[in-house]
């Protein structure tokens, strides 16, 4: 009998809690609907989420439950950009080493033009060089339409006109080697060499040029295709154009000081420009990395990381 007296004692009271809760579930209520709505109140979601959706997020609060695929997912975009932005660094700095080794090549001093080795002349490509020959201006062709390359844009088209293909006949070599210059620019009325007789120069000169070797194929589809039938190249094709005027495939592009006294053709129209924006990129994917990392920590939250990691030891 006296193991059972504390259940006699334990019942009473049992009895009178319940009872008292009976008699005051509206203060119940209350407070549980009030600690709802403190907590409610911390949710981003709380005036459009629906029941649902709010009881994961308080379930997530206080359990520390594990983080979403679709996060996961989240975590991939900044770690992706900040890959991109690392790889643009890296060819900025190809890039600069570049334009560093053309700079550097453009301001040597020039070379004599080997002639006799087409593959070394491929190798001297932006190099300044120097031959010694004369033009045979009865088989020069022109190639455009093309604009003066000037120094500085205006925010004009510039003028149209052609560039000036002339085959030049090599003196002091083994044998008679014939190869291509670009003599410069002409306007579009003087595109036939009658309109400028004064600028075909006579007689051996010492001709200053850059060694330039074109890309094969057209720059790009809306460039129509040459017609050496008829005598119009749209673009310098090497082989096509040293082929139809029996040339050695070199081409050298005259300098600025070959101008005629005449001042047709222009000289000095090597456009050796090399695009450098890679740090507008290198911002660009940084930036987003950043951005995006803080939306994955917005989305996560810190203290849900920290549950999870001590929940994890």
């Amino acid at each position: 009998m006296s193991s059972m007296r504390p259940l006699a004692v334990v019942s009473p009271l049992r009895h009178a809690y319940h009872r008292f809760l009976a008699q005051n579930r509206g203060i119940a209520n209350c407070t549980r609907v009030l600690r709802e709505s403190a907590t409610r109140a911390e949710y981003p979601g709380a005036r459009f989420g629906s029941r649902n959706s709010y009881a994961k997020y308080n379930r997530g609060k206080e359990g520390g439950s594990s983080i979403s695929t679709g996060s996961w997912l989240l975590l991939g975009v900044p770690i992706a950009t900040a890959g991109l932005g690392y790889w643009q660094v890296k060819r900025k700095a190809e890039k600069e080493a570049l334009i560093e080794t053309l700079s550097a090549q453009l301001s040597a001093e020039a070379i004599p033009l080997p002639v006799d080795d087409i593959a070394h002349v491929r190798a001297l490509d932006y190099r300044r060089v120097t031959v010694r020959g004369h033009f045979d201006h009865d088989n020069e062709i022109i190639v455009g339409p093309r604009t003066l390359l000037r120094e500085a844009f205006d925010g004009n088209a510039g003028e149209s006109g052609y560039h000036v293909l002339t085959p030049f006949v090599v003196s002091g070599s083994a044998k008679s080697h014939r190869i291509l210059v670009n003599r410069g620019w002409v306007p579009t009325e003087h595109g036939n060499p009658e309109s400028r007789p004064e600028g075909q120069i006579k007689g051996e000169v010492d001709l200053e040029a850059i060694v330039y070797t074109p890309s094969a194929g057209k720059p790009n589809s809306f460039v129509p295709d040459n017609e050496p039938s008829s005598g119009r190249w749209y673009w310098v094709d090497l082989d096509g154009i040293s082929q139809a005027l029996d040339t050695s495939p070199i081409l050298v592009e005259a300098a600025q000081s070959a101008t005629p006294p005449s001042g047709i053709p222009i000289g000095g129209q090597s456009k050796i420009t090399i695009r450098n924006e890679h740090m507008q990129y290198i911002v660009t994917w940084f930036t987003l990395s950043v951005v995006t990392l803080g939306m994955w920590f917005a989305r996560v939250r810190p203290d849900r990381l920290l549950r999870i990691s001590k929940a994890a030891r």
